[in-house]
């Protein structure tokens, strides 16, 4: 009877360890969502400690600081600020000087929160909302803007690709 209490009770901490480690993925990145909005938070109360930053005119939430000069890698697995986090941050193309030609790439992720590129999609939906939008990129002090010409979804295959 006392072996038979003693088994029960290692495979109740067994399953419980079984349990812990299976949930601790979805924990570690739904904090990755909350780091992320604390960080990007943060950065738009204090939105001129960051040399570029992005804005859409008709879709509030793309409102963002742009990293750049770490390279495609590293920033899709980084915060603006350069802590890791899952959530990455909005980034120009690493091959290629901001405002330096007539074409700039940027990249970020589409996350379920809500934040980072999500709103994008709504173009999809709405045309005339992507006609009627302005970007607004801010270099240092000068504000420019630009009309987008188009939106490219990918899969995160494509990226990983690049990045190897």
């Amino acid at each position: 009877m006392k072996n038979k209490k003693k088994f029960k009770r290692y495979i109740s901490y067994f399953l419980c360890f079984v349990m812990g480690m299976a949930t601790y993925p979805i924990t570690e990145q739904f904090y990755g969502y909350y780091t992320s909005r604390q960080t990007y938070k943060e950065a738009k109360t204090n939105s001129n400690k960051y040399e570029h930053w992005i804005t859409l005119s008709n879709l509030e939430q793309i409102d963002y600081p742009i990293a750049y000069g770490e390279g495609n890698s590293f920033h899709i697995v980084h915060d603006i600020d350069g802590n890791p986090n899952l959530s990455g941050s909005i980034y120009f193309e690493e091959s290629q000087e901001p405002y330096d030609n007539t074409t700039s790439i940027l990249y970020g992720h589409s996350m379920k929160d809500g934040s980072m590129f999500q709103g994008l999609h709504k173009y999809k939906k709405d045309n005339k909302l992507f006609r009627d939008s302005v970007l607004t990129l801010r270099n240092g002090d000068v504000s420019t803007d630009y009309k987008p010409l188009g939106i490219y979804v990918t899969n995160n295959d494509w990226i990983q690709n690049k990045i190897d």
